[in-house]
């Protein structure tokens, strides 16, 4: 990812959160992601967004493999970046965030549709193993029970048309 359009989808991410933060929805989103004890988080929500958009646009293969190149590429951009450990609880924490923005974009997608060709990516996110289906209560509505090629999974269920 260049340098410019690495600024550019940070300027956006971050132009989002904070109208994002206004609402109601924003607001429940913030106080999960700071939680209510413990020391602050270090790595703003843009960021953390941000990454994982990268993340998501470099088709990372997991995580983890991530978190080592962006230690090595991104590091600069992003001064903040933690640990793998605390960057991964911060992710989680983010999910909120990051599918309000998909799903924004979607919209505005939408409405700028001029054509008829549309593309939609059916891949499977998952989110936890069954065992800890019950104790997730922050995407109730939005996520859903699930088969993937490797195993039954909660997923989250990100609709919305892509155009080309």
């Amino acid at each position: 990812m260049t340098e410019n359009s690495l600024i550019t989808l940070y300027c956006i991410v971050d132009d989002f959160i904070h109208r994002f933060l206004e609402t109601s929805a924003g607001k429940k989103n913030l106080s999960l992601y700071y939680g209510r004890r413990g020391p602050k988080r270090r790595m703003t929500i843009a960021d953390v967004v941000t990454l994982n958009l990268i993340r998501i646009f470099d088709r990372s293969g997991d995580l983890k493999t991530f978190h080592k190149n962006a230690m090595e590429h991104y590091i600069s951009y992003f001064p903040a970046l933690t640990n793998y450990e605390n960057f991964l609880k911060a992710t989680n924490k983010a999910v909120g965030f990051i599918i309000a923005f998909v799903q924004y974009q979607l919209y505005l997608n939408s409405l700028n549709c001029t054509e008829n060709v549309f593309y939609v990516d059916s891949t499977p996110v998952s989110v936890c193993e069954n065992r800890y289906i019950s104790s997730h209560k922050v995407m109730k509505g939005l996520a859903s029970r699930g088969k993937s090629t490797k195993e039954r999974v909660l997923r989250l269920q990100i609709a919305g048309n892509l155009h080309g």
